[in-house]
């Protein structure tokens, strides 16, 4: 998280407004519309989340509970069928 300029705070606004699937045996969490008008909600608007807004494109992969790692989205996150 620190290489990648993600602070702890991302990882609690994942645990609470983030969206999640099963990918390769992992959760994913992730910001999808869903979770970024759940995010705009909770904080009051537009301008409350700018502050927020560099880390809505990133995204994490946990296994058993334990974050295994925090990156940025460069391309479509891809669902499992």
């Amino acid at each position: 998280m620190q290489q990648r300029a993600i602070p702890a705070l991302a990882l609690e606004l994942f645990e609470r407004f983030a969206s999640s699937m099963r990918h390769n045996g992992a959760d994913v969490l992730f910001f999808d519309k869903a979770a970024r008008k759940r995010i705009t909600k909770a904080f009051g608007g537009q301008r409350a989340c700018r502050i927020i807004e560099p880390w809505l494109g990133t995204y994490v992969v946990s296994e058993n509970g334990a974050v295994v790692t925090v990156a940025h989205r460069t391309r479509r996150l891809k669902r499992d069928h």
